[in-house]
């Protein structure tokens, strides 16, 4: 069976096991007043936190799901 996602075709498993993923990112806001997302993820709070940069304004934690 095969499902359609946004033009691309990819096989589906509805066995497959999944992962449970999570982390932390920073997110920010400029001098323009846009909001953006770091690139990074990090395994805890307080490791995001201690690299955050100037015009941060959250931290938050973000999960999600990877085939085993």
């Amino acid at each position: 069976e095969t499902s359609m996602n946004h033009g691309s075709c990819s096989l589906y498993h509805p066995y497959s096991k999944k992962i449970r993923k999570e982390g932390w990112i920073n997110i920010y806001r400029d001098s323009d007043n846009w909001v953006w997302p770091s690139a990074l993820v990090f395994d805890t709070e307080q490791d995001a936190k201690e690299v955050a940069k100037d015009y941060h304004i959250a931290t938050i934690k973000i999960e999600w799901e990877e085939d085993e």
